[in-house]
């Protein structure tokens, strides 16, 4: 018995020995950090990456060691000296815009660089990509790349709808249930906050002047200047539910889905009726300006129209099972349908109408939106709290994961 006991007790203290190992932030073991350094992560900026970490003050080595592999280069190399244990995060301001950087981090321990390092990689760039949450109530900016979130502005009540003017960064969104309308500088920040709206959903900004046509789903479109003051013809009512607006940047005309109505409306820039076009439910619609084209999306038939600068249908064989977002980037031959039903991105040939390819796996892909640089597509993924960056080819780039229901995505080209 007192052998039993002793072996018991042996066994009982190995174990406890081993837990300890394992709670040791360096061991291989450790299930937490696997050996490598925590928090490592490095978040794209305009022609830099902020690379971050936990510190360690109270581990006993000597520090950390970055490493950074560009383009071109055969291996990793030391990214400056070793950083103190109190360090947590280096600014590389050593990288250009557009090219993919990877980095790794290592502990140093008596003089010499471990083994098992932390690795991220980031894209900087220009780009300022903005997405509404409406799960979280935020207007969320993510990183030129696609990866982190940058920052997150609350306070604009439950966002749902955005709008991005590339000329001054202003950023316009809509709290529908909330009857609020806002637009923020390119920090987030409200420079202009409107009560008492009817509704407001979906927007679109004039090229012309900045100003914001919105869809009220009360049933009418309002038409707001940056200053609040509204614009003529002020509002177009009586609509039957308002939902897909576009302006065009040839002629700054606007384009209005009227769902329940089932019409497409046609309006000169200071609200002069110019056509009717009699569809069923038609809910998005979106501009090809170089070919004059509009596009129009039923989510509620599945169905796609081309019409003309007068309204005219010019193809309406196209369809899908449910799209919603469009995007169309007639200069690279792509028109991206967000189809929510059958969860993917479509791309297709502007020209021809042919399916140039399909990306699979994206339930609930509700909302596209197209880099005017680069000509990739950025899609929100409801069913999977995701926004994903796609190549011209169809392969996935990079994604955001961990957001709260995000249903809309706008680009602004960005700038210093």
């Amino acid at each position: 018995m007192r052998r039993l006991l002793l072996v018991l007790s042996l066994a009982a203290l190995a174990a406890g020995c081993s837990r300890r190992d394992r709670s040791n932030p360096l061991d291989p073991a450790n299930p937490s950090t696997g050996g490598r350094p925590a928090g490592f992560n490095a978040i794209a900026g305009l022609s830099s990456v902020k690379l971050m970490w936990a510190p360690q003050p109270g581990l006993g080595i000597d520090g950390f060691q970055l490493q950074r592999q560009r383009p071109g280069d055969a291996a990793f190399r030391a990214l400056g000296s070793v950083l103190p244990p109190t360090s947590s995060s280096y600014i590389d301001g050593g990288v250009l815009n557009g090219e993919r950087v990877r980095y790794r981090l290592y502990y140093v321990l008596h003089g010499a660089t471990e083994n098992l390092p932390a690795e991220d990689e980031a894209t900087p760039g220009a780009l300022r990509p903005w997405v509404v949450e409406v799960g979280g109530s935020h207007l969320t900016r993510l990183t030129p790349d696609g990866r982190d979130v940058l920052f997150r502005s609350s306070g604009l009540g439950q966002v749902q709808s955005l709008a991005v003017s590339p000329a001054t960064g202003a950023v316009w969104c809509s709290a529908s249930y909330d009857g609020r309308l806002s637009w923020c500088d390119p920090g987030g920040n409200p420079q202009l906050q409107l009560t008492g709206l009817h509704q407001p959903f979906s927007i679109a900004l004039s090229p012309q002047d900045g100003s914001a046509w919105v869809c009220e789903l009360s049933g009418q479109v309002a038409h707001i200047g940056s200053d609040g003051i509204a614009r003529a013809p002020g509002t177009i009512a009586p609509l039957d539910d308002p939902q897909g607006i576009a302006v065009s940047p040839r002629d700054f005309s606007v384009w209005i889905c009227e769902r329940l109505g089932n019409h497409v409306l046609h309006y000169g820039p200071t609200g002069t009726p110019l056509g009717t076009t009699t569809l069923p439910q038609p809910s998005r619609v979106a501009m090809d300006s170089l070919a004059n084209l509009t596009w129009v999306a039923s989510y509620g038939t599945g169905r796609l129209w081309i019409l003309n600068a007068v309204g005219a249908v010019l193809d309406s064989t196209l369809q899908v099972s449910g799209p919603v977002g469009i995007a169309v980037d007639r200069a690279r031959g792509r028109v991206w349908i967000a189809d929510a039903v059958a969860g993917r991105l479509l791309a297709l040939d502007p020209v021809t109408l042919d399916e140039l390819f399909r990306v699979s796996g994206l339930p609930g892909a509700w909302d596209v939106s197209v880099d005017p640089g680069s000509g990739e597509a950025w899609v929100t993924v409801r069913g999977l709290n995701e926004v994903v960056r796609v190549g011209l080819d169809g392969t996935i780039l990079d994604r955001c994961g961990g957001l709260s229901d995000p249903i809309e995505v706008r680009l602004d080209p960005g700038g210093p």
